[in-house]
């Protein structure tokens, strides 16, 4: 969703701040993220996330996200 609304493959966002958006503990998101890199789908280190295949979170990712893609894109018009 970041990428969506920064329009680029690279943004900044850190563990810290994640983990608060999503209401997890801070470990949780660097396991989330070490997988991640280990799969190839991102880069990640200080705080800076470079998206390499966003193709393979999105399908993974449940209806949630196509949903709140859509809410947006209407918001935007």
């Amino acid at each position: 969703m970041v990428q969506d609304h920064v329009q680029t493959d690279e943004f900044q966002l850190s563990q810290e701040f994640l983990a608060e958006m999503l209401a997890v503990q801070r470990p949780t998101i660097s396991e989330v993220a070490a997988e991640m890199r280990r799969e190839e789908l991102i880069t990640y280190t200080y705080g800076r996330v470079r998206v390499i295949n966003r193709a393979a979170p999105e399908k993974a990712a449940c209806e949630c996200y196509a949903v709140t893609r859509a809410h947006f894109d209407r918001l935007r018009g």
